[in-house]
């Protein structure tokens, strides 16, 4: 029990470094879940497979864990078909150690130290440590939280928004409260981030909403002041990320007509626009870049993908994670974006092993750290330092601290680098410089 709840501990604070804001958690579409300990996997058939050393499995090749499965949370939790919650591990006390269904009418999740359900009827419920569950609030349409789960914010059917846990980054006036208060109408997202204590609303009609720490300025509503209530920041935003741990703080936002804008510490600004100086801070947001349709953030590195698909970097370069940026004689980071390859849909970074891989047209790259392999190119060298073609044919690609995973658009399952705990799946313990099959009709991404 203890080691499945350290697991899962686990990759709760991962989820705390590695995504730096916390997106709303998927709904019923997670086909894969990869983790440094093990992988669990879809088929085709709607059987779920998994193995590593982390829980039940234990197991270096694929093993089959259950049926009639939609879709896969984290190494012990699943839905199924019928939108039921299924656990092989520590929840409300008890441990399971076969597949157990454990809640019904399931429709979005979220695990952490606490964690939270929602039913598609709209009551929602929480979970501190897979303790006795607590009904918190109904007529709820979706929620988002904190990495960890200890703050909440949940948007009724009518664009209310509520909040509740710990922090002064709830916006409605106090540090901490156990039950939902009112916060404010017509909410569309919310991005909160209680490593550095601030949140993000946007409404309903695009406008932009700050609250909480403001230390680096990173409310960007012209002050350093800590606010305890939502505070206008801009108008016509699409989506918001706040990124950093104490004392560094970042935020960003793209437009609706696709502009990147940053404030807060000078850490990933992308520009030097209204810097002051004396802090290395921006308090007021300030455009980076046009024409942008994503970002992407790991450790001190940031990557905007453009509506034309040309993939742009700045930021930390010191293991090469810039790729393309020594082409350019910039070896040692840059302040602002530089280009670095065209013809890219996405980007996966490995926070922890500072490696990224860039897709586009079903041809996967790779770049960055290469220690365990996992570069995926079979050279040798710990670092590799400008884009490689690893294969082709690649609908999606997944990382966990060292270890890579492809989908194929033929359904067939890839994978590289570190494999201490037998990950990979390849029934070894050796770590792997370039992709080895692992399975047959996997359900693509």
């Amino acid at each position: 029990m203890q080691k499945i709840l350290k697991t899962l501990l686990t990759a709760a604070i991962l989820a705390i470094f590695a995504a730096c804001t916390n997106e709303p958690p998927k709904i019923s579409t997670n086909t894969i879940f990869v983790h440094p300990m093990g992988v669990r996997i879809i088929d085709n058939n709607g059987d779920l497979w998994g193995w590593g050393r982390g829980e039940l499995p234990i197991n270096e090749t694929p093993t089959k864990i259950m049926s009639n499965v939609q879709s896969v949370h984290n190494l012990t939790f699943a839905t199924d078909t019928d939108n039921n919650l299924w656990t092989w591990g520590n929840w409300e006390n008890e441990f399971f150690a076969t597949p157990t269904m454990i809640f019904e009418n399931v429709a979005q999740v979220h695990f952490g130290i606490t964690s939270h359900i929602l039913t598609k009827s709209g009551e929602m419920w929480s979970f501190h440590n897979f303790g006795d569950g607590l009904h918190m609030m109904s007529d709820v349409a979706k929620f988002y939280t904190t990495a960890t789960g200890s703050g909440v914010f949940a948007i009724t059917s009518d664009g209310t928004l509520y909040s509740w846990g710990r922090g002064r980054f709830l916006g409605n006036g106090l540090p901490n409260n156990e039950i939902p208060m009112r916060v404010m109408e017509n909410v569309g997202y919310v991005a909160a981030n209680s490593m550095v204590g601030s949140a993000f609303i946007i409404t309903t009609d695009g406008s932009l909403y700050g609250m909480g720490e403001n230390f680096d300025g990173q409310l960007g509503n012209g002050t350093l002041d800590r606010q305890e209530t939502p505070q206008f920041i801009m108008g016509n935003v699409a989506s918001v990320r706040i990124v950093g741990t104490r004392p560094n703080a970042t935020t960003f936002a793209i437009t609706q007509d696709n502009a990147l804008y940053s404030w807060g510490s000078h850490i990933g600004l992308g520009s030097l626009e209204f810097v002051d100086m004396r802090t290395l801070t921006r308090n007021k947001p300030a455009r980076v870049l046009e024409n942008v349709a994503d970002l992407f953030i790991a450790e001190n590195t940031f990557f905007a993908i453009t509506v034309d698909k040309a993939l742009w970097g700045w930021g930390a370069n010191n293991s090469g994670q810039l790729g393309g940026a020594f082409n350019l004689g910039i070896s040692s980071g840059s302040i602002v974006p530089v280009p670095i390859m065209d013809g890219v849909s996405t980007i996966v970074m490995d926070s922890f092993g500072r490696t990224r891989y860039a897709l586009g047209g079903g041809e996967l790259w790779a770049w960055g750290s290469n220690s365990f392999g996992e570069v995926g190119n079979g050279a040798p060298n710990n670092l590799f330092p400008v884009p490689s073609h690893i294969m082709g044919n690649v609908v999606s690609v997944h990382f966990a601290a060292f270890s890579a995973f492809a989908i194929t658009s033929d359904n067939e399952l890839w994978a590289w680098g570190r494999n201490d705990n037998g990950q990979l799946g390849d029934g070894t313990f050796i770590n792997r410089g370039v992709p080895v099959l692992i399975m047959e009709n996997v359900r693509g991404w």
